[in-house]
């Protein structure tokens, strides 16, 4: 989970030019990474509540363009940016 916390922190789908970046690119696909930094920047906007129980695909700029991205790609992620950090814990 840390990795994947790490991860969703610090990539940056629109300069893809750091080593991180690419390293992510080549060992997981952005199709991961970015749903993760949503889930995060969701968990950043409402910590204590969350967007709300199956909302993820409502509010990630990500699910709203691609259907296919509509979960966060990851179990914990997910439940912490639908239920805030007390639902993550």
């Amino acid at each position: 989970m840390a990795l994947t916390i790490a991860v969703g922190l610090n990539y940056d789908a629109a300069h893809r030019g750091r080593p991180l970046d690419r390293g992510v690119d080549a060992a997981l696909t952005e199709r991961r990474a970015v749903p993760w930094s949503d889930a995060l920047a969701l968990m950043r906007g409402a910590p204590v509540t969350g967007v709300g129980p199956g909302l993820f695909r409502a509010h990630s700029s990500t699910a709203l363009a691609d259907d296919d991205a509509a979960w966060a790609h990851s179990g914990y992620l997910q439940m912490g940016a639908e239920t805030g950090l007390p639902g993550l814990l």
